[in-house]
């Protein structure tokens, strides 16, 4: 929140130069950019961060206010991470094959040829192999008869 407790409105300014980090790798957004502020009132300012790699970042934001001899200056600091997930599946021939999540590819499961009142299990693993944790939803809606012999 960006507060006035002024007997009068004042304006405001985010500098832009100071909404990126050194080599303008990352970027910090800011809603309002400028605008002003009422008297005795106070103006939510949301921040906003979309990391472009796995790393930390560090910015030094500059909001100029009118009539003010010194800006006010805002540190934030970020750590952008991302998720690093393995799925496999067994084969018929007991290898693994791995799947790609979020692919726009459909990941088949091959049960090869199974006896009328059989039953095939093909075992599919999900791996965390990241730092964080990991959620994950599974859609099993398979059309009529399918969904009736299909499990998760």
């Amino acid at each position: 929140n960006l507060i006035n407790n002024e007997d009068s409105a004042f304006s405001f300014n985010f500098l832009d130069d100071s909404l990126h980090t050194e080599g303008r790798s990352a970027h910090l957004g800011i809603i309002p950019i400028r605008g002003s502020v009422a008297p005795h009132t106070r103006l939510p300012i949301d921040v906003f961060f979309t990391p472009p790699n796995d790393k930390e970042v560090n910015f030094n934001v500059v909001c100029r206010v009118a009539k003010k001899r010194d800006p006010v200056l805002l540190n934030v600091k970020a750590k952008g991470f991302s998720m690093a997930t393995v799925v496999t599946c067994d084969r018929i021939d007991g290898s693994k094959s791995t799947w790609i999540p979020g692919s726009v590819n459909v990941n088949n499961v091959d049960f090869g040829e199974v006896e009328v009142n059989d039953r095939v299990i093909r075992h599919v693993t999900i791996t965390n192999t990241g730092s964080y944790n990991l959620n994950f939803d599974w859609d099993n809606s398979l059309p009529g008869r399918l969904a009736r012999c299909c499990s998760v």
